[in-house]
């Protein structure tokens, strides 16, 4: 640091807090900070991460990951001393702190309100994403199976696979909820880094296809086609599976205001989260329950003709690029591993804590990539903007390390790195 930590003068009030996994440091300092670094010394079994700073004004804010040097969770450290150094501008104040209980901020930045509306358009943004274009074509054709219907009907349908998005987005929900309280990773679209959830999708999707193009037809017993026909049934348990189908096929998404939602989502309390779930899984229905509202719009479509037969086979399109897609991201759990495009000529190192501080120790600027195969947001950045000349040209001065990090595959560095960064969202 250039010199010796000082017992203050830094700052005019400090303070330590712990909470689940995390201790929390808060410090303020008139006239603000510049480019603020927080070094930690270990507290009995605790192992301290990377701490993750977060300034607003004179306040600044470290949250940094703790666990064990076992990886069997982590301790409770309220009641214990810490000792840690804070610098800044080349003044640097060594501190021995007493950790108290942290309190469980929401956010730092953002209030409540405007989290929910980026949850509430991040969600309806996903309808226009192009890992929904599955979504999109299963819409079109639930709208030509409504002629001749009723209004009546029109609504049922829609309003079922309104409720088949919401259930599923509270079944993410709960998902993340077991995850967290286990200490597992947290992750928008982490399930498709398992390959048996990506080979089932996989023959979905191909099902799904051959129907379209009327390869195979699906026919319910007579029994069962009878009941519901008695009961006026008209099928709402397949437009519920439908609209829950399109919530798995939105999730390799990070749509704008979709990550902010979902980072906070991740961080903050369980009725946050569930909150903020379910109005994700509001604002991607919107459209749904717009048509289950107005069902004159889905019956003012041209009544069935050759052009319906067209737009089966190109939904059947559609369907059969998203299963080859979805097939491709097999390949990495069996060893193939992607090669990269001839516009990448920036020499990136694999993404580490170690890499990070080689780098700053260095006095070099460090960029970070982080992505997946199955990230489709990934890979619109990397060929709208990581591969322009001028950001190529940038990333090979000799003053910059450029680091990337695959989540293609679990991997607990990437996973811990995201939790201090931008929790549970790849493409950044």
């Amino acid at each position: 640091m250039g010199q010796i930590p000082l017992a203050s003068g830094l700052t005019d009030a400090l303070s330590a807090g712990a909470r689940a996994g995390e201790l929390v440091v808060e410090a303020h300092r008139a006239g603000g900070w510049t480019a603020p670094r927080l070094y930690l010394d270990a507290v009995d079994d605790a192992d301290f991460g990377m701490p993750q700073i977060h300034v607003e004004g004179e306040t600044l804010r470290a949250t940094v990951p703790v666990h064990d040097g076992w990886g069997e969770g982590a301790p409770d450290l309220r009641g214990k001393s810490v000792t840690l150094v804070l610098a800044d501008n080349g003044v640097a104040q060594e501190s021995r702190l007493a950790i108290g209980e942290a309190p469980v901020v929401e956010n730092a930045s953002l209030p409540l309100w405007q989290v929910v509306l980026m949850a509430l358009l991040g969600g309806l943004i996903l309808n226009l994403m192009p890992c929904v274009l599955p979504v999109l074509g299963m819409k079109l054709g639930s709208i030509l199976l409504v002629e001749e219907k009723s209004r009546r009907q029109v609504r049922r349908q829609f309003l079922a696979s309104v409720a088949g998005i919401l259930v599923s987005f509270m079944a993410l929900a709960l998902l993340m909820t077991v995850l967290r309280l286990t200490n597992q990773a947290l992750g928008w679209g982490i399930q498709f880094q398992n390959p048996w959830f990506i080979g089932v999708m996989v023959l979905v999707m191909l099902t799904f296809s051959a129907s379209l193009f009327g390869w195979i037809e699906f026919r319910l017993p007579s029994a069962m086609t009878t009941t519901l026909a008695t009961h006026g049934g008209n099928g709402l348990s397949g437009h519920f599976w439908q609209g829950a189908f399109a919530t798995l096929l939105a999730t390799p998404c990070s749509a704008p205001f979709l990550g902010t939602a979902v980072a906070v989502a991740l961080t903050a309390s369980l009725p946050t989260l569930w909150g903020l779930f379910i109005a994700l899984g509001l604002g991607m229905s919107l459209p749904w329950l717009l048509v289950a509202l107005r069902p004159g719009l889905a019956l003012r479509l041209p009544r069935p003709g050759r052009w319906m037969n067209m737009l089966r086979r190109l939904l059947g399109v559609m369907m059969l690029g998203s299963a080859i897609w979805l097939a491709t991201l097999l390949l990495p759990h069996f060893g193939f591993v992607g090669q990269s495009t001839g516009k990448e000529s920036v020499n990136w190192q694999p993404l580490s804590e170690q890499a990070i501080e080689d780098a700053l120790a260095q006095h070099k600027r460090v960029f970070i990539d982080v992505t997946a195969d199955w990230c489709i947001t990934c890979k619109v950045n990397k060929f709208n903007v990581l591969h322009k000349d001028d950001v190529q040209a940038a990333l090979q001065q000799p003053d910059v390390v450029a680091l990337r990090g695959d989540w293609t595959l679990p991997s607990e560095v990437i996973t811990e790195f995201l939790k201090k960064t931008r929790p549970g969202c790849c493409a950044v």
